[in-house]
């Protein structure tokens, strides 16, 4: 027991810390993951639609640009996301 709190008799246990700790590394391993999807499938949707389609290159820098943009808005929406209370 923890003598600079009060005991609520809620003391969090070794699985919990660890499943608290699994959490914010798989926070931060997804949004950067989020991006770098979102920006190689861009390119590769926009080179695929260059090919099918016939064109300048601009299509392919057009899919990197438009997957980005998704990606970013994607993670802003799930940061904006309101968080669940784990004591409910």
């Amino acid at each position: 027991m923890n003598d600079k709190r009060p005991y609520d008799g809620h003391e969090e246990t070794r699985l919990a810390k660890r499943v608290k700790t699994a959490s914010q590394i798989s926070g931060a391993v997804m949004i950067p993951s989020m991006i770098l999807v979102g920006l190689v499938g861009g390119y590769f949707l926009g080179v695929w639609v260059q090919g099918r389609l016939g064109g300048e290159p601009w299509v392919s820098f057009l899919g990197l640009v438009l997957g980005g943009v998704a990606a970013v808005r994607k993670v802003i929406q799930i940061m904006s996301a309101p968080r669940r209370d784990p004591d409910e």
